[in-house]
């Protein structure tokens, strides 16, 4: 039978460690540790098997807790977290239940943290919003209903051309790159300007799609773009 030897204070006193005799020692919220136990008290393995279960439950909905305070989670989401702590699905379903009694897991607020957080960091699209929302966890019906309810307001034509525009100077120097490197190749000035769209325009529509924003919004956003800058271009080189 384990003896617990001694009690150790955790946490400014709001947890408690049991160190037994032999073996590992248990952690515990004060609030919740029962009355049998003390210092030098003799415990039964019936009793110490129950204080195994009971901090092993605590500790995990503690690092849920901790998880939670942070940010807004989806269920699968913190679920695969606390997955990668224990392989006890009883245990982690016990816990999930649990932050969901005291509201502090909740999907459809998740959901609308997570839209939120990523329109104000700016650059994304629809698309890309769905995406984020897959990517983290939400179900699918909740994750095309936020992004319908929460990003109702957004003007992918602004963030299209702010996105591009953030892109110009590096894509300007680029684009006296290749042409540098065609007229080398001794390709005609009428079919530098081709190729130049080619390889520019593919890039630049690869990075859009990449935010979640494609179709004819992106397209023509993208045509009026190479418009500027390669015919800003050929106006210096000429």
């Amino acid at each position: 039978m384990p003896v617990i030897i001694k009690l150790i204070p955790r946490r400014k006193n709001a947890w408690v460690e049991l160190v037994p005799d032999d073996g590992p020692s248990l952690r515990l919220p004060r609030e919740v540790l029962p009355a049998f136990v003390r210092a030098d008290q003799t415990v039964d393995g019936t009793d110490w098997a129950k204080l195994i279960e009971l901090a092993a439950y605590h500790e995990l909905l503690d690092k849920a807790l901790r998880i939670l305070g942070r940010r807004e989670h989806f269920h699968a989401e913190l679920k695969r977290k606390l997955g990668q702590r224990t392989i006890d699905r009883e245990l982690i379903a016990r816990v999930l239940t649990e932050c969901r009694r005291r509201d502090y897991l909740n999907d459809e607020r998740a959901a609308e943290f997570t839209v939120r957080q990523l329109l104000t960091r700016g650059g994304v699209g629809r698309t890309r919003l769905r995406q984020e929302l897959l990517k983290r966890g939400c179900p699918p019906d909740l994750a095309r209903q936020s992004v319908l309810t929460h990003a109702a307001d957004l003007d992918e034509t602004d963030e299209l051309m702010r996105l591009l525009n953030s892109r110009r100077r590096s894509l300007a120097a680029r684009t006296e790159r290749l042409r540098a490197k065609l007229f080398k190749q001794g390709v005609a000035p009428h079919r530098q300007a081709v190729e130049l769209r080619r390889q520019l325009g593919l890039s630049v529509r690869n990075y859009l799609a990449g935010r979640g924003f494609t179709g004819d919004s992106a397209r023509n956003a993208v045509d009026r773009f190479l418009d500027e800058l390669i015919g800003a271009d050929e106006a210096e080189f000429d």
